[in-house]
């Protein structure tokens, strides 16, 4: 039986650097789109290329897991945005803000918090991945995490830009120490 030599993981294993790129202009044309068009799912189809991407890219426990739950957590709001599923978890935690890995994360609409979930996870596994190109994808991740929660409620976007930024800006005093 002859070797395979141009299988699809082999592709994806010798090509990070065009497979980056590639990813990048699609989630940014996706994100274009669904902003234009004011459709948060066309926006999460965009980002499950590069999460699943992620996922295949991350080893490590601390990075596999987290890559894992990112993919499955873009599908799930799919799901609720299709189904127009709400469901607000502030009433359940009695709170307006809930602690989760290290970060303070403002609650409401189930549909709006899934993207700020997915903004924390980008963040922890640009933290904990070695490699250039997955910090690339966190990033993708984790902008276009904020433009889905724009589209998704532009009321409580301000709050989480802003809670965003103060997380972003401790992460880059963080890595300047």
């Amino acid at each position: 039986m002859p070797k395979r030599t141009a299988s699809l993981k082999t592709q994806l294993e010798v090509h990070p650097v065009c497979n980056c790129i590639i990813l990048t202009f699609v989630s940014g044309a996706c994100i274009a789109l669904g902003f234009f068009l004011k459709n948060p799912v066309v926006m999460l189809a965009g980002l499950l290329p590069i999460a699943l991407y992620e996922a295949f890219r991350t080893w490590g426990i601390t990075t596999k897991l987290p890559s894992m739950i990112l993919s499955a957590l873009i599908i799930t709001d799919i799901i609720l945005i299709i189904f127009n599923i709400n469901f607000n978890i502030a009433k359940i935690f009695g709170s307006d803000t809930a602690y989760l890995a290290g970060y303070s994360l403002p609650l409401g609409d189930i549909k709006v918090v899934a993207p700020a979930i997915m903004a924390i996870i980008a963040v922890t596994l640009f933290l904990r991945t070695a490699g250039f190109y997955t910090k690339w994808l966190s990033v993708l991740i984790f902008a276009g995490s904020f433009t889905i929660i724009y589209i998704l409620s532009p009321v409580q976007f301000p709050g989480i830009f802003k809670w965003g930024i103060r997380e972003a800006s401790s992460l880059l005093y963080y890595i300047h120490l």
